[in-house]
């Protein structure tokens, strides 16, 4: 019985490996396929243009000099009407930055904290109310930091009005 069963087992064990070995080629042949197809698809195809006589694209060409040895001819370029035209248009088209509103508004700003400056000189030397002196010190430093914000370069470009 031993050897019957071992033969058995064998048996399961041998058709196990075939299957295993068909499952094992046809996934090979499976990957095989897709590869070929990728090949297929990303080739470059070379075209020669040896054969064709093209023009050359306007800018330059290749010539045979007086020796026979080849040297890059340029040639002109001729502009059109039109494009001498669209030329002068394009130069005759100015763009310029006005920055006035800004600076107006910072002038404002700086005239503000000068009068705020003269009040509050005024209040500390008559010995005004403290809560008034306060407001002015708050009021102050609101238009301080209002000015350090606004009294830069970056804040008048970004706030310029640019024209053509």
């Amino acid at each position: 019985m031993q050897v019957g069963q071992i033969e058995k087992q064998s048996a399961m064990v041998s058709s196990e490996k075939l299957e295993f070995n068909f499952i094992q080629n046809k996934n090979l042949e499976k990957a095989n396929i897709i590869e070929e197809r990728k090949q297929k698809e990303n080739k470059d195809v070379y075209t020669s243009s040896i054969d064709e006589k093209k023009e050359p694209s306007g800018l330059y060409r290749v010539v045979n000099d007086a020796n026979g040895n080849k040297k890059i001819e340029y040639d002109k370029i001729e502009k059109t009407d039109k494009a001498d035209k669209q030329a002068k248009t394009e130069k005759e088209k100015l763009y310029y930055v006005n920055t006035d509103k800004v600076d107006r508004e910072i002038e404002k700003l700086k005239k503000q904290e000068k009068d705020i400056a003269q009040q509050l000189a005024q209040l500390l030397s008559s010995g005004a109310d403290s809560y008034e002196v306060e407001k002015l010190k708050e009021k102050m430093e609101r238009i301080e930091n209002e000015l350090s914000m606004k009294d830069t370069e970056s804040y008048r470009k970004a706030n310029a009005e640019h024209h053509l």
